[in-house]
Order: structure tokens, then C-alpha cells, then sequence
């Protein structure tokens, strides 16, 4: 007999440990998630308001392209390289100027005549006949113009990917939320029911002291929850320009875009409509192209000139072809070659870098996909065992063959698998959502251009 209760105490302690250890991993768990949460990104709070307005991930990614700043800034380049095209080209078209004197001559000496007044004015025409450097430079700023443009591209894909990442942060967190009430309301029904069997006497009150222990986790869970989903939806709000608090629309499945091709038609995929690398292949052709620069410069520059002088002593007009032959410059013209040539290297191994570089975040994306759903099917197997344990456990427990330490570490373990599913879905939705990124196919896919 001493023997029996000796056993039993000693399963009581170690269940008792069992469950102390799992809801310690589960609030050390929800403290790792909101300490990432908080130090990944600066802390946004948008202003609370009752009537909440709906957004869906669409309309987010339509708001962040109309007002985000840094897509608003990209299109701003464009108009500021078209300013420096202007410039650069009217190196090469013709050149009128005005200008006029008014003036009084009077002679020095001991037989002076009258002082004389007159005035002089000049019409200049000057226009380049051949200017070797100057046309280079043109072409180069129109192929600016397209990288400025690419590069307005490869920001609001930028910007797209990062309204997608926040949105599925902000809507995950919301569905914890709505977990962790779920969760809240059961440990607030098995305290009830707990009560009701310790005044029947069939419970000890050791027992509802846990399910209040049980009751008042849960209870923080949601509140740390809560605060996750404001910031969440803070950092959402920041992207799209918005700062009332909203409500978020539940997202559509996305397709299952690792079905679609094979890796190798990923990749050329991949190469093709990455705006990223189109503005690394634009850089790359005006660095090239620019290293010209440098021996153009010992190119001899023809101009043609002509003024127009009157009225003062009649009309005159002079006509010249002007020949400008560079000879000494003290060796600028050497360093601009060198200069050249050196970012024309740069701007290839900077293009091959990330040719490369998106090559292997093709594969690490598709791999990713594979990884999110083996996590998702174990969560899921996670999910039904830990629902079929806390049924069995109940059962159990009703008829005596359970403990109320069995029944709390059952819906312990339940509530992890809950949050832990829910986590495992939205994964998997971001890890496509990074593929289409990787693809560069982001406002095709939602059909945003």
C-alpha cells in the first residue's frame, strides 16, 4: 500500500513538472515572439477610431503604390534625370545670345574733341558641328531616364513585397488574437466547471487553483497578442500612408506557384523580370559606354560662330568655323580613362553578383515553399492529435481515470498546436508571396500596372 501511494505521489510530481515546464515554454515562447516583434522594426501606433474601415491586401498594395514615400521619391528621379537629359542635350543644339553697350569715349590731350557717345549691340550664334563627348554624354543620360525608371519599378516591387510581409504579420496576429479568446473562454468554462466540482467535493481545491493559474496565462496571452496586432497593424499603416486604425480583410489563397514551371524556367523567368537586375544591365551599358569618355576627349571639337554688331559705325556680321584641337591638360583626360574603365568593371561584377545572386534565391525560395508545407502538414497532424487528446482526456477525466493535471496540459498543449497552425498557414502564404517576389512578378500577379 505505501508502495501504491509512493507511485502515485510520484506520477502527481512529475505531471505537476510536465505542466509547469510546458506553459513555462508556451509564455517563454510568446515573450520571443513579441521581443522579435518589437526589435525587427521601429514601433508604429495608429490613432484608434469606432467606425474601422476594411482593407484587403489589393487595396493596401494600391495605397502604398499611390503614397508611399519612397515610390513617390523614385518617381521624382525620373523627373530629375529628364532635367539633366534637357541639359546635356543642348550641349549639342545652337546657341543664341543678346547682348548690348552703351558708351562715352572721350580723348585725353591738349586738343580734345568733343566726347563721343554711341551704343553697340551683338546677336551670337554659336552651334557645334561635331562634338564627340557631348553626344556621348547625351545618350547616356537618355539611358539614365531608363534606369530611373527601372528603378521607380524595382521600388514599388520593393515596396509591394514589404506591404505583403506587414499585411500577413498584422492579419496573423489577428487570428491569434481571435486563438487566444477561444483559448480565454475554455479556461474560463473549465474554472467554472471546476468551481462547481470542488463546492460538490468530487475536486480538490488544489485543482481550481490551477485552472485559475490557467485562466489568468491565457489572459495574458491575449493582451500580449493584442499589443503584437497594433503594432503589426501600426508598421502596415506606416507603409500605406494610413494613420487611423483599420481592419484587415482575410486574404485569398494564394496559387501554387512552385507547381507552375521547373527550376530552370523559374530562373529565366526570374532574369527576365527582375526590375532590380534590369537596373544593374542599364548601369552596367552606360559604364560601359562611358568609358569612351575618356578618349573622346582627345577628339578635336568644330563649332561654328557668327555675330551680328550694330548700329554704332553700321551694321557688321562675322562668320567662323572655329577647330579646337586639345593638346596638354596636365593628364586629366589619362584619369578619366582610368575612372572609366574601373566602374565599367565595377558595374560587371556588380551585374554578375546579382545575376547570381538571383539564380539562388529562386532555389532557396522554391526550397522554402517545400520546407512551409512540411511544417504546415506536421502542425496540421500537431492540431487533430492535440483536439483528440483533450477529448480523450475529458472523457477520462469524467469518469475518474484522469487527472485535472492531465486535462490542463491537454488544453496547454492544444492552445500551442492552435497558435502553432495558424502560423504554419500564413507561413506558407508569405513564402509564395516572396517566390512571386523573386520572380519579379508582383504587380502581374495582382494586377497592379
Amino acid at each position: 500500500m505505501k508502495a501504491r501511494s509512493l507511485v502515485i505521489a510520484t506520477l502527481i510530481i512529475f505531471a505537476r513538472g510536465m505542466l509547469a515546464q510546458t506553459m513555462l515554454d508556451l509564455d517563454e515562447q510568446y515573450e520571443q515572439e513579441f521581443a522579435e516583434l518589437s526589435s525587427e522594426q521601429k514601433l508604429y501606433a495608429l490613432i484608434p477610431i469606432d467606425n474601422r474601415e476594411q482593407f484587403s491586401l489589393l487595396q493596401c498594395m494600391q495605397m502604398a503604390m499611390h503614397k508611399n514615400e519612397q515610390v513617390l521619391i523614385a518617381k521624382e528621379q525620373i523627373a530629375v534625370q529628364q532635367g539633366i537629359t534637357r541639359r546635356t542635350l543642348a550641349n549639342l543644339l545652337p546657341q543664341l545670345s543678346v547682348a548690348g553697350e552703351l558708351f562715352r569715349t572721350q580723348l585725353i590731350g591738349r586738343q580734345v574733341p568733343p566726347a563721343t557717345d554711341g551704343s553697340v549691340g551683338w546677336l551670337t550664334l554659336t552651334a557645334p558641328v561635331f562634338d564627340a563627348s557631348s553626344i556621348l554624354s547625351t545618350i547616356n543620360s537618355y539611358a539614365s531616364i531608363r534606369q530611373a525608371r527601372a528603378s521607380l519599378n524595382a521600388s514599388e516591387h520593393d515596396t509591394l513585397m514589404q506591404v505583403g510581409r506587414a499585411f500577413y504579420q498584422a492579419y496573423l496576429q489577428s487570428r491569434l488574437v481571435k486563438v487566444t479568446q477561444s483559448q480565454l473562454e475554455r479556461a474560463r468554462a473549465e474554472e467554472q466547471s471546476m468551481a462547481r466540482r470542488v463546492d460538490a467535493g468530487h475536486s480538490a481545491s488544489l485543482d481550481l487553483q490551477r485552472a485559475k493559474l490557467v485562466t489568468v496565462r491565457a489572459v495574458e496571452r491575449l493582451q500580449r497578442d493584442q499589443v503584437a496586432y497594433k503594432l503589426a497593424l501600426g508598421n502596415l499603416g506606416f507603409l500605406i500612408h494610413q494613420k487611423t486604425e483599420f481592419d484587415l480583410a482575410a486574404p485569398s489563397l494564394l496559387t501554387e506557384i512552385e507547381q507552375q514551371a521547373s527550376v530552370e524556367e523559374f530562373e529565366q523567368r526570374a532574369e527576365k523580370n527582375r526590375p532590380d537586375l534590369k537596373v544593374r544591365r542599364i548601369a552596367f551599358e552606360i559604364a560601359h559606354r562611358a568609358r569612351l569618355t575618356g578618349w573622346l576627349q582627345f577628339f578635336p571639337r568644330l563649332e561654328l560662330a557668327s555675330d551680328l554688331r550694330g548700329p554704332f559705325g553700321g551694321f557688321a556680321s562675322d562668320v567662323s568655323l572655329q577647330l579646337r584641337i586639345p593638346l596638354y591638360d596636365g593628364g586629366a583626360r589619362y584619369g578619366v580613362i582610368r575612372e572609366t574603365a574601373a566602374r565599367r568593371q565595377q558595374e560587371l561584377l556588380l551585374l554578375r553578383q546579382k545575376e547570381r545572386g538571383t539564380v539562388l534565391e529562386v532555389r532557396g525560395a522554391l526550397t522554402d515553399i517545400e520546407l512551409k508545407k512540411q511544417f504546415l502538414t506536421t502542425e496540421k497532424s500537431a492540431l487533430e492529435l492535440a483536439q483528440a487528446v483533450l477529448k480523450s482526456s475529458k472523457n477520462l477525466y469524467q469518469v475518474g481515470h484522469a487527472t485535472s493535471l492531465d486535462l490542463m496540459t491537454a488544453e496547454t498543449q492544444l492552445s500551442r498546436a492552435e497558435n502553432d497552425f495558424e502560423k504554419a498557414t500564413l507561413n506558407l502564404e508569405v513564402s509564395r508571396l516572396n517566390m512571386i517576389y523573386t520572380l519579379g512578378e508582383l504587380p502581374r500577379v495582382f494586377d497592379l500596372h
